[in-house]
């Protein structure tokens, strides 16, 4: 995220707010259980959301409950 410093959209884009929104949802799906995806690490996570403003598409998760984008 640091290399992002500057791109990051502010919690309060319609586009920030959509992904966190979308995120915690799948989280407590995955944290709990339903659809088959549990895993126990998953669980009390912090989870972390963000959007970087860059036109190629792009994502990734790292430990700690941290999700990255492009949008």
């Amino acid at each position: 995220m640091a290399q992002a410093e500057g791109r990051l959209l502010p919690d309060n884009a319609p586009d920030a707010q959509r992904v966190r929104r979308l995120g915690l949802a799948i989280a407590a799906v995955a944290g709990d259980g339903g659809g088959g995806g549990y895993q126990a690490h998953m669980q009390n996570l912090q989870w972390e959301f963000a959007v970087i403003d860059n036109p190629t598409p792009n994502a990734f998760v790292v430990p700690g409950g941290k999700v990255g984008g492009c949008e």
